[in-house]
Formats: structure tokens, C-alpha cells, sequence
């Protein structure tokens, strides 16, 4: 569509491949939509974001690079995972002990401190050392949010308070990654690719969703995946705040197909929000997806948290 090179299309494709349900996630719990479905969907994104997000950067150095190969690329990209990985479980373990209500979380009741403290020095630090500081950071909440699980307790008050302020931070950090966006989307570039746009954005709502779905759940034979749960997996794509804030960067570095790119997840955000976010209510009722529109079970009762 663009006459790029393989490599610079391989880079359009790693900057779209994160999804963001935040925006549905309301929807979810309103709706109630059943809980394997919904969970599936946040937990795609969760694990999609850190990984699209080194992919793209990988790319992108190879972009940047020329004559870096194939093999050069994904041993980059597996290291990068490998070491933000591991990077990330050690901060977030240290993490959730100074959080804890144990003896030893001697910052308990400042967790705003700890947080900024250590996230931001296994960012830096995983990033020097060729590892990839959004997985480390990722991890990282991963782990103090499950720390239960690593029999490391937390006070309720404690947790709140933690909850409150990271649900600040979000906020304003997903403003400025769109302000930032909308302040470096050169127009120029999204009237030139408008209609080449618009092509990629059939194919990639139409097209490469649903067989990326069908092609990872249809072999879960465990999951027993009906077909309106299908579709509507295949419908429930949206593109924000990760394409938007890798697109910026790539513009800001200048890489080629960078002005491409900012156009691209322009049209994907604006598209995959008005067209399938305004209409994944209606689907769901329709498929029956919600916990009103299932049938009564007669016997035993079932334990929602086993489905």
C-alpha cells in the first residue's frame, strides 16, 4: 500500500499489534459480560503491550541499523524479553516486600516513594543493560498486585492508598501520551495516507483479527470456545495509548515510515474506538455474553471463579 521496505512494513504491523481494552473494561463489569471472555480480553492486552512494545523498538533498530539481519533482530528481541522478565520479578518482589505489612515494609505508608523510587531505577537499569524497561516495569505490577500469591501480605488501608495514587499517575500519563501525539500528528502525512490508510485498517479489522483469534483458540481445545464467543473476540480489537506513545517516538527519532506509522495509529485509534468500542455492548447483548442472557443451571452450583 505505501511501497515501504519489508522491514519498514514489518514496523507499521509491530506498532499496531498492542490492543488496549482499558476503554472497555467499564463496559465489562456494566454489562457483565461473562468473565472468561472479559478476563481474556484484559489479559491479552496486559501481556501484548510490554511485548508489541519491544518488538516495535527491536524493529525499529533495525530500521534505524539496515544492515542488522533477521537473526540479529529476534536474538535482540528475545533478550530484551529475558532480561525485563527477570529484571521485573526481582524489583517487584523487592517492591511488594517494602509495601508489605510485614516487619520488613519499612515503606508501607509511603508507597508513592517506593514505587517511583524502584520502578524508575529497574527501568533505567534494565534498559542499560539491554533489557526491556517497559517489560520490568510491567512485571513489576504484576507481581505487587499478586503478592498475596508470594505469601507476602499487604494492609487493606496500605493498598488503597496505593491503588489511589497509581490510578492518578495512569491518568495523567495516558493524557500526555495523546496530547503528545495529537501535538506531533503531521496532517500532511495523514491526508496523504488517508485512503491507503483506510484499506490497511479493513484488512486489519477484518482480516488479521479474527484469524489471529481463530488461530490461537481455535487449537484450546480445554477452553471449549463457542463461536459467539469467537467473533466477539474478533470484534473486541482497540488501539490506544501503547501505539500511540511508540509512534511518538519513532517520529521524534525520525526513523523511516515514522510519519506513516503516527498516521496509521491515528486512524486505528479513532476507528477501533467509534466503530468497535461504541458497538461491543450491543454485540455481546446479541451474542448473549452477558451473565443476564445465560441460562439457568439446575443441580450443584457453579463456581464462577472454575469457568
Amino acid at each position: 500500500m505505501f511501497s515501504v521496505p519489508f522491514t519498514v512494513a514489518l514496523l507499521l504491523g509491530s506498532v499496531l499489534a498492542a490492543t488496549d481494552p482499558a476503554i472497555l473494561i467499564p463496559l465489562f463489569d456494566r454489562l457483565g459480560i461473562r468473565r472468561k471472555v472479559s478476563q481474556t480480553v484484559i489479559a491479552e492486552s496486559a501481556f501484548n503491550d510490554p511485548t508489541g512494545t519491544i518488538l516495535a523498538l527491536t524493529v525499529a533498530a533495525a530500521v534505524v541499523g539496515g544492515g542488522v539481519t533477521m537473526s540479529d533482530t529476534i536474538v535482540d528481541f528475545g533478550q530484551s524479553l529475558l532480561l525485563g522478565a527477570l529484571f521485573g520479578l526481582g524489583g517487584g518482589l523487592l517492591l511488594a516486600v517494602m509495601l508489605s505489612s510485614h516487619r520488613v515494609g519499612v515503606w508501607r505508608e509511603s508507597p508513592a516513594v517506593v514505587v517511583l523510587a524502584l520502578v524508575s531505577f529497574a527501568y533505567f537499569t534494565a534498559d542499560e543493560l539491554g533489557g526491556s524497561s517497559y517489560l520490568a516495569a510491567f512485571v513489576m505490577g504484576l507481581v505487587v498486585a499478586n503478592s498475596e500469591l508470594f505469601g507476602i501480605a499487604r494492609n487493606l488501608e496500605h493498598s488503597n492508598l496505593l491503588e489511589s495514587f497509581m490510578t492518578q499517575v495512569s491518568e495523567i500519563a495516558v493524557l500526555a501520551v495523546f496530547i503528545t501525539l495529537g501535538i506531533n500528528l503531521p496532517f500532511a502525512a495523514l491526508q496523504e495516507y488517508f485512503w491507503g490508510g483506510l484499506v490497511v485498517m479493513a484488512v486489519f479489522i477484518f482480516v488479521a483479527r479474527p484469524v489471529t483469534v481463530l488461530v490461537c483458540l481455535l487449537p484450546d481445545r480445554r477452553g471449549g470456545w463457542t463461536w459467539q464467543e469467537l467473533l466477539f473476540l474478533s470484534w473486541c480489537r482497540e488501539t490506544g495509548v501503547v501505539p500511540a506513545a511508540i509512534a511518538s517516538l519513532l517520529l521524534a527519532d525520525q526513523v523511516e515510515g515514522a510519519g506513516i506509522a503516527v498516521a496509521l495509529v491515528a486512524m486505528a485509534i479513532v476507528v477501533t474506538l467509534s466503530l468497535q468500542a461504541t458497538t461491543a455492548g450491543p454485540l455481546a447483548r446479541r451474542l448473549g455474553l452477558t451473565e443476564r442472557d445465560r441460562p439457568a443451571v439446575s443441580g450443584p452450583e457453579i463456581d464462577p471463579a472454575t469457568e
